[in-house]
């Protein structure tokens, strides 16, 4: 694993065992990643099944293509899933309130699920986020619904992956990582 970090660009195109795109900018990458994700829900919606799709928030520049696409092509999400990876939580092991701009529950309902014609929108119990008081009911309906779609991956600010900061030692690490410590006070609260 270790080795992709050392890959060049040719080499990582080469040698990856999923498919790769290398794309130009930023926009293009994602316009690539919300149409990759409409593609999913509307190959499922023509063979009648549902999808269920694991989302971060970060990355969010797919989000606003995506909703275009789904309003602009009528694809309906009535029988899809979202599963939202984490969100902040307060010392006492309770959800930040939705209207904190930190809210990824606050950020999902501003920007993906009301901007989305009501007809398509799915309902919200199809909008998951990991419950603090139950950690296990997100895996639980997971495995119920029969597993992910597609799994989006989380880049955060800094460029870690779903809050997995790299090794200080590590080879790919191109940045300094955060001290957790030293973030956990400047956060209003953790994530679960």
């Amino acid at each position: 694993m270790q080795a992709y970090y050392t890959y060049s660009s040719e080499e990582l195109m080469e040698k990856a065992k999923l498919p790769v795109f290398c794309m130009d900018s930023s926009e293009a990458t994602f316009r690539k990643l919300a149409e990759e994700i409409v593609s999913v829900i509307e190959r499922n919606n023509s063979q009648g099944t549902r999808t269920v799709i694991i989302c971060p928030v970060g990355p969010v520049g797919h989000y606003p293509y995506f909703v275009s696409m789904v309003n602009e092509g009528r694809v309906s999400l009535k029988n899809c899933w979202f599963f939202n990876m984490d969100e902040y939580l307060l010392d006492e092991k309770t959800w930040i309130d939705p209207g904190d701009r930190l809210s990824f529950r606050g950020f999902m309902q501003r920007n993906v699920y009301a901007r989305i014609d009501p007809q398509l929108v799915m309902p919200e119990q199809q909008r998951i986020f990991p419950d603090p008081t139950d950690p296990g009911a997100l895996t639980a309906k997971l495995d119920s619904l029969g597993g992910a779609d597609l799994c989006v991956g989380g880049i955060g600010i800094n460029g870690h992956l779903a809050f997995n900061e790299p090794q200080p030692d590590h080879p790919g690490a191109g940045h300094q990582p955060r001290d957790p410590h030293r973030e956990r006070h400047r956060r209003p609260g953790r994530r679960h």
